[in-house]
This record gives C-alpha cells, structure tokens and sequence, in this order.
C-alpha cells in the first residue's frame, strides 16, 4: 500500500492541537466523496435535499443523527489515506481499526418547526472518574460548510488542559458531578470547508452550535484507534490469538457483512444490499485483514 506513511499534520499542525485541544486537516477527502456520502444521507432519509418543507419529518429526528452506518460512500471516506494518516500520525502506530460510526444532518431552525431547534450543549464524551484522562481523540468529516451561522462544530479551545490537569486529583478528592465550569465567552466556532476533517482531544469540551443558515449541516463521524482499542489494557492486543481481540474483531467483520451498526439494533432496511467494497487498506482498517 503506497502513500499510508506519509504525515499529513505539520508540526506547527501537532502544536497547534497540543495547544488548543483540536486541528484540521484540509481536504481529507475528494470533492467527489464528500458529493457520494452527502447523496448517501438524502437517500437514507428519503428526502429531498431541494425542498426545505421535506427536512423536518421522520424517520429524521431533531437531534439531527443519522443511524447509517455501512454505506459504500461512508467507507470510501473511512479507507481514504488523508484520514487514516491523520489518525496514524498522532496514535504513532500503523495498526488501527475504524469506527463504524454514524451521520448527521441538522436542519436550520424555522418557525414553522419549533419542535426542531434542538439546543447546543457542550459536552464530553468520555468517563469522567477516568484518572488521569488518557490520551484519546474524535473527529467529524464536514460535508458541508461548518461556520457560525451552519452551527458548526463548536468548542473551548485548550480546555482539554484543564480537564486533564483536574482529572489528576485522586477520585476521591474531586467530585465527578461537579467537573469544570465551562466559561461561555471562551467557546469558539471552528470554521471548516466540505471535506475537511477536525480531529480534537477527547478531553476537549465540544458540540455543534445553532444552525441559522439556510442549508442543513451535514457531517459524518469518523474515528480510528489503535486495533483492538476497546479491550482492557492489561490484554495484548498485537497478539491475534488474544481471545477478546479476536472475538471484538469477528463482531466487527460481521457488523460489515450484514450492514448494521455497532449498536446491536437489526438490519434497517434502508440498509439493504451487499457490504461494501474495502481496498486493502479498508480491510485491515475493519480488521478483517490482519495488520502484519
């Protein structure tokens, strides 16, 4: 596989995360990708992307998810060498596996449809008894622009310093439900084009503000970690023959095979046909292909 170990972040790039807890990588994906898994969601929800009246019925729901997850077009942006290398160069190692994540398209708020403005919080995504807060990463792939007025991906840029210096204090000095404030007048939009991909630190608070455009927001959630991430550390997870390693990996390859996502539901329907095509990066990115 030609390409795969090239770094795609600068160190100006790596500093800049280290400093402010996010960077994005420009162009991860081709135009003509971004165009394939933007198509992909108007066709999972049945709706017409010209018509404003069609975007706030269901099966679409007002927190703005899309539940696809197998789709030709979602994979083809996993396997892209841009995304993987962004993941690669920060986790230091070649052997990762990929999320086999979600979609999300948020409608602009309307009058019409009050039911629909669903509120921006921020959040962490993550178990704040952790002890310290480990190293960890999320990102979402824009498919369309991200800007204060689409209700981009919003954050607090260089908090994730002081949630990990606060997450130092022995478990039973600190109070969990009671973690640090966030201070509003620090929280940034972060700008970004279709196609771009912003990688941030799990301990970075974060959500995607108030869509007051005229276009809905659509993204997809695309992460990878090293192969076998899931499983407790005290598991070699380089060894094959580990038997949580290799049950995880049969899920996922089975996950793959009859198009469902990683959250046990049934096939949906809308989901119907056979699994996608994987280069050889893509196989060994879902774990069906062993890593060397």
């Amino acid at each position: 596989m030609t390409g795969l170990d090239e770094d795609v972040f600068l160190p100006e790039d790596l500093e800049h995360f280290e400093t402010h807890g996010y960077v994005i990588l420009r162009d991860a994906v081709s135009p003509a990708q971004v165009a394939a898994a933007t198509a992909a969601i108007w066709d999972f929800l049945g709706m017409d992307p010209g018509q404003p009246d069609d975007w706030y019925r269901p099966p679409h729901t007002p927190d703005g998810l899309v539940h696809m997850h197998q789709h030709q077009a979602f994979w083809d942006t996993r396997q892209a060498p841009r995304v993987y290398n962004a993941f690669r160069q920060f986790w230091k190692t070649p052997k990762l596996w990929v999320s086999l994540d979600r979609a999300s398209m948020k409608p602009p708020v309307s009058p019409k449809h009050p039911e629909w403005d669903y509120p921006p919080f921020l959040h962490w995504d993550l178990d704040l008894s952790e002890t310290p807060i480990k190293f960890g990463l999320q990102a979402v792939l824009c498919l369309s622009h991200s800007t204060a007025d689409h209700g981009g991906f919003h954050c607090i840029p260089g908090m994730h310093r002081e949630t990990i210096e606060w997450s130092k204090t022995p478990l039973d000095q600190r109070d969990i439900g009671a973690p640090p404030a966030f201070d509003l007048s620090r929280v940034r939009t972060i700008e970004a084009r279709p196609g771009d991909l912003i990688v941030w630190h799990r301990a970075l608070p974060h959500g995607a503000g108030v869509n007051r455009s005229n276009r809905p927001r659509l993204a997809q959630f695309i992460l990878c970690a090293p192969a076998g991430h899931e499983i407790s550390d005290q598991h070699s997870v380089d060894d094959p023959k580990v038997e949580m390693y290799d049950q995880l990996r049969r899920q996922r390859i089975a996950q793959w095979e009859r198009r469902i996502g990683p959250s046990g539901l049934g096939l949906d329907p809308r989901e119907l046909g056979p699994p996608a095509h994987l280069t050889p990066l893509g196989r060994k990115l879902l774990g069906l292909d062993l890593w060397d």
